[in-house]
């Protein structure tokens, strides 16, 4: 499969979105569940993270089928699900999996945040919560620096005309 560095960006881009979509979905349902008829702030923070979850997956989804049908190639091209995704021959294969790394590692310590206050496991404003927080936004930092990088690397290899 042949694909310009800025088609495959884009692809990596649709499919990290499907996935923190889904992982973003799925959290929500949480603190919706909990505060289901209570009407209190945390079930609106939880209806609105679902919503704009939901959105984020169909629009990333759509994207990736688009690029899947103009491409002519078949599901495979879905790197999350493939048992070798890392093995791709992007030039930029070093930063997806750093992007990824670091992507998982901001939703989770972010999501924990937030299930541990309410588990009772830690209180709001205590050194683990901040340490979780600092994490959550150090990763989200880094990914969002790596992805400007990755942008700007497949930019200058279709200048180059070269894969």
């Amino acid at each position: 499969m042949s694909m310009s560095p800025r088609k495959e960006l884009t692809l990596f881009a649709s499919q990290m979105g499907m996935m923190i979509g889904f992982i973003f979905t799925i959290l929500s349902i949480i603190p919706m569940g909990i505060n289901y008829g209570t009407e209190n702030i945390a079930f609106w923070l939880g209806a609105g993270l679902f919503s704009f979850s939901i959105v984020l997956a169909t629009v990333s989804v759509a994207k990736m089928i688009g690029i899947i049908r103009k491409l002519k190639v078949g599901f495979s091209v879905i790197l999350f699900l493939s048992t070798n995704w890392f093995f791709i021959r992007s030039p930029n294969r070093n930063s997806f999996f750093l992007i990824t790394m670091f992507a998982v590692g901001s939703v989770i310590s972010g999501a924990l945040s937030i299930i541990l206050i309410y588990a009772g496991e830690i209180a709001l404003y205590s050194i683990p919560w901040f340490s979780l927080i600092s994490g959550s936004i150090g990763s989200a930092v880094l990914t969002f620096v790596l992805s400007v990088r990755a942008k700007r690397k497949a930019d200058r290899l279709e200048e180059l005309n070269n894969e």
